[in-house]
């Protein structure tokens, strides 16, 4: 009988072992770049191919140094964004194991070497916002690499003389104090608008608002995704949208995994990953 089992166990093993170095070695060294289209008749012939790049829960500081942070600058720049987005968890469990000055410096001028046309705008997620010290560093930091706060408020972003976005932030429903009210106080409903929200699940709060597409993080995607068990691991704020994309009333959620890793330094069936939109005119897409 153990003549028997012993195969079944050294595949197993086998197979196990290579799962293991696959999420600790491999994918904590990888970053994908996932591109999408956004297609819709609010967007004008003029405003084609422009491009937005998105990135989620960097989670600096514990697992994520120097050297990863650099690729993902890299990868950024590679692509020549006009916009970037960020989504919030800047620094990881800050109220725990604070950045150093040398660390608090790398940040800043990594994140002052990312370059977008139309500027760089975030929202803040639930580590940033542990209390008042780590909201305030965090703020600092983003603000000093060139980022703008999107907090509870809007932007029109003019892309030329006769065309416009609107860029719409909330803040994260964990830690935060989300005010969709004034987040959406003065767009223009012609406009195609984007929302960003570090918790997915503000989703269904908006819904009644008059957007076309969502960009939320804060999931990790699962970070180590085991199909139904990660399903029972769901935290506040992605209850309800976990992972990947999800459609109600003709508007869309989209679920970054992120580009960090928090609690354990692997990753597993969830790569870190750099979001890349390019807007595209109906007009335009039915014509090609």
């Amino acid at each position: 009988m153990f003549k028997k089992i012993l195969p079944i166990l050294l595949s197993l093993s086998l197979v196990l072992g290579l799962c293991y170095i696959n999420a600790t070695k491999i994918n904590t060294q990888t970053i994908t770049v996932r591109e999408e289209k956004l297609i819709s008749d609010k967007i004008n012939t003029d405003q084609d191919n422009l491009l937005i790049a998105y990135f989620s829960d960097l989670h600096y500081g514990n697992f994520i140094d120097k050297e990863f942070l650099n690729k993902i600058v890299e990868k950024i720049n590679e692509f020549e964004p006009d916009i970037i987005i960020f989504s919030g968890d800047l620094i990881d469990k800050p109220n725990v194991t604070p950045l150093n000055s040398t660390q608090e410096n790398e940040l800043i001028e990594a994140l002052s070497n990312m370059n977008a046309k139309y500027g760089k705008y975030y929202v803040l997620g639930n580590h940033d916002l542990i209390n008042a010290d780590t909201k305030a560093k965090t703020t600092d930091i983003l603000n000093q690499g060139g980022f703008i706060a999107l907090t509870n408020t809007n932007i029109i972003l003019s892309t030329n003389e006769n065309s416009s976005i609107n860029i719409v932030g909330i803040d994260s429903s964990v830690s935060g104090n989300p005010d969709l009210t004034s987040a959406f106080a003065g767009i223009n409903t012609n406009n195609y608008t984007l929302v960003v929200s570090h918790c997915p699940d503000t989703f269904d709060d908006v819904l009644d608002y008059n957007f076309d597409y969502m960009l939320s993080g804060h999931s990790h995607g699962g970070q180590i995704y085991i199909p139904i068990i990660s399903y029972f691991k769901r935290e506040s704020g992605c209850m309800n949208y976990f992972k990947g994309k999800h459609e109600k009333d003709s508007k869309t959620l989209d679920i970054t995994n992120g580009v960090g890793r928090s609690r354990l330094n692997a990753r597993f069936l969830a790569d870190s990953e750099i979001v890349l939109y390019t807007l595209v005119s109906s007009k335009t897409d039915t014509e090609a």
